[in-house]
């Protein structure tokens, strides 16, 4: 679902004050997802991984995989969607 400017701007603040406190790999998702709705799949890739290097999720692989698909990585794509 697409985000308002005012919503993003929001919740980006949010993130980034969890993030300061603990990178945990809730918070590191969150931050993927926040990238990934700005159209920054480069970095939603990057928090997503660091993201699964904390903890497996299946979830969190999916829009990993849609993060490498937004930027024309199917095989990256397919291989993470391969391990579910």
């Amino acid at each position: 679902a697409e985000l308002d400017a005012e919503t993003k701007v929001e919740r980006a603040r949010q993130i980034k004050r969890w993030y300061q406190q603990q990178a945990s790999a809730n918070v590191l998702a969150a931050m993927g997802g926040l990238a990934a709705a700005s159209g920054e799949h480069a970095q939603a890739i990057a928090h997503f991984s660091e993201s699964l290097a904390l903890k497996s999720s299946a979830l969190i692989r999916q829009r990993l995989a849609r993060s490498f698909l937004a930027l024309g990585e199917v095989n990256k794509a397919l291989a993470q969607l391969q391990t579910l």
